[in-house]
């Protein structure tokens, strides 16, 4: 009674995969700081954290069970002149996900100095201008005869010259 037949065994259950899907957009923080939500969904029991190097972003909860969460993240205030980012990565079993929270800089406008004096023979007014923003350069109408702008750029360092013509 041997049979030749090879015995056929039955494929075994597949294990699901560890996954963690985070479902809405990296967060931009304001300036000033705040919070943030951050919504993901994993089949895993999961911790999240901040990369190491971070002392001013933070997330909460820090770990949980599966299924929908939403984490909190919050930024202190960024008084720098640079935009700073963290990552915050969540792992799940053996799935991991991270993302990047951004942070705006402190926006700086300055000028070297605000009061210059010529003689009635006028001269070149030249003015420093540091700044991470935009900026445009204005001349008050009832000076526009006096005073012309002989060069404005933006953003970074930007030396401004101004040709102050002749006093009659």
């Amino acid at each position: 009674s041997g049979s030749d037949e090879p015995v056929v065994k039955p494929d075994p259950t597949p294990i699901p995969q560890d996954k963690v899907e985070v479902t809405t957009s990296e967060p931009v923080m304001e300036q000033q700081g705040g919070t943030a939500s951050v919504s993901f969904t994993t089949n895993a029991a999961w911790t999240a954290n901040v990369s190491s190097s971070t002392s001013w972003c933070s997330v909460s909860p820090s770990s949980g069970t599966a299924g929908t969460h939403v984490l909190t993240v919050t930024s202190t205030a960024n008084d720098t002149y640079d935009e700073r980012n963290a990552t915050v990565t969540i792992n799940a079993g053996k799935a991991s996900k991270s993302f990047t929270v951004k942070q705006k800089q402190k926006d700086a406008l300055t000028v070297t100095s605000a009061k210059n004096e010529f003689t009635a023979e006028g001269g070149e007014l030249v003015v420093e201008v540091k700044a991470n923003i935009s900026f445009e350069t204005i001349i008050d109408e009832a000076c526009k005869e006096w005073i012309v702008a002989s060069q404005s750029r933006g953003l970074s360092t930007t030396t401004l010259k101004f040709d102050v013509i002749k006093n009659e």
